[in-house]
């Protein structure tokens, strides 16, 4: 479990090391060019970058509507409690409303 954790870490680490980042964006863009300028190449493999480049977006978006749905999901939460009077939240409860009538009870 340790050694999980270290090359997690690790990667992590690499991650946020400019000077490699930058090394291996130029690697990939050097590959790139040399499938790019060969047509039987670039026939068999270039779809990879389009589809790398696909599933970002969209992981991308999945991401965000995760995030939609754990806050709205947290709120709806709070607020069911704060209407049913949830033990926990009756310090937060609003009070009952005063129906207002008349002296004949009306």
């Amino acid at each position: 479990m340790e050694n999980g954790r270290k090359a997690s870490e690790g990667e992590y680490q690499g991650l946020l090391d400019r000077t490699l980042m930058a090394k291996k964006y130029q690697e990939d863009k050097d590959l790139r060019d040399r499938v790019d300028a060969n047509p039987e190449w670039k026939r068999a493999y270039s779809w990879g970058w389009d589809t790398i480049t696909s599933v970002l977006a969209r992981q991308k978006l999945m991401s965000r509507q995760g995030t939609y749905r754990t806050i709205r999901g947290r709120l709806f939460q709070m607020a069911l409690q704060l209407v049913q009077g949830n033990p926990h939240t009756l310090a937060m409860r609003l009070p009952d409303p005063v129906i207002a009538t008349d002296e004949r009870g009306e």
